[in-house]
């Protein structure tokens, strides 16, 4: 094998003790600036035996467009273009161990966003994703979990909201190896102007995933005759006694549900607010912190404000 060196400029090591349960999350806030346009980060978190711990990173651009309007003056674009984040997070669960992990994302509209977690857990422990896409031009985001473990189980919730000429690039892969294992993948976004995206998500059953369930759903609410939608779930199996569920879905605005809200006297951009929010919302409220969720639906507003 080869010699391998790994260069980043941030990054966090978390272990937890065997049965320490952490009530109040853990918030990792990572910047950039016009000093700092790059994070590059390396991220460990090891779940002792029947710990819990919740971790909330939090990537953004100190100098955001959308939150501070001066700054259309006084920053320089060339240096906005070169907003960029790479990262790794690799999570080791022990026995009965859990962990939430939350990501929000909302760097400059001209940056790029890499990101990947890799997890791995053992005999009923659990893995939590909370994902929350907001910024940047380019996003590509990728988890890979291993259900090592009889009775582990991993979900992983993302929102996305693709404005301006956007792209997202969304990859999930959970292995089920343990006997009684469960996974679920939930998806939901909204594409605007000309972006696009396009989700793979993969379940695969594994020999000896005896009795393991997994499900996975997306969906895409679709605002511009110009966005493109693209969705590939997959599911593998080498085992014959699993339960596997997939489905995907993408279209307009439910024109009834806007002709309703507009006849109780909201505009049409108010209501296609309304309803893109409920269609979110519930993974949203899956962040423990009111101001997070806050800032996460202030976010979202202004933007669909700008669009619609």
């Amino acid at each position: 094998m080869g010699n391998y060196v790994y260069q980043f400029n941030t990054g966090f090591y978390l272990e937890t003790l065997p049965n320490q349960k952490i009530q109040a999350p853990i918030v990792i806030p990572y910047r950039t600036n016009q000093l700092q346009n790059s994070i590059i980060d390396n991220n460990v978190i090891i779940a002792k035996e029947n710990s819990e711990v919740t971790v909330m990173i939090d990537y953004k651009s100190k100098d955001d467009l959308d939150n501070r309007a001066a700054s259309r003056e006084t920053l320089d674009m060339k240096d906005l273009n070169e907003v960029f984040h790479n990262g790794l997070t690799r999570i080791y669960l022990e026995k009965g161990a859990t962990v939430n992990l939350i990501k929000i994302q909302s760097l400059l509209d001209t940056g790029n966003h890499f990101d990947t977690c890799i997890a791995s857990l053992q005999d009923n422990a659990k893995i939590n994703f909370v994902l929350i896409e907001l910024g940047s031009r380019n996003s590509i985001t990728n988890i890979k979990t291993d259900l090592n473990g009889a009775g582990s189980t991993a979900e992983i919730h993302t929102v996305y909201l693709g404005h301006k000429d956007r792209k997202f690039d969304i990859n999930y892969l959970v292995n089920h190896y343990g006997k009684e294992t469960k996974s679920k993948i939930e998806v939901k976004g909204a594409l605007l102007d000309k972006s696009s995206k396009i989700f793979k998500g993969t379940l695969d059953f594994k020999k000896g995933a005896k009795k393991s369930v997994g499900q996975e759903e997306e969906y895409a609410v679709l605002l511009s005759k110009e966005v493109r939608n693209r969705s590939v779930p997959i599911l593998l199996c080498s085992e014959d006694d699993v339960s596997g569920q997939h489905a995907a879905s993408a279209g307009k605005i439910d024109e009834n549900k806007l002709f309703y809200l507009m006849t109780r006297g909201f505009s049409e951009a108010d209501a296609k607010k309304l309803i893109i929010e409920a269609a979110i919302g519930p993974i949203i409220d899956l962040i423990p912190l009111e101001e997070i969720r806050t800032s996460i639906y202030d976010g979202i507003r202004r933007r669909l404000a700008h669009e619609l």
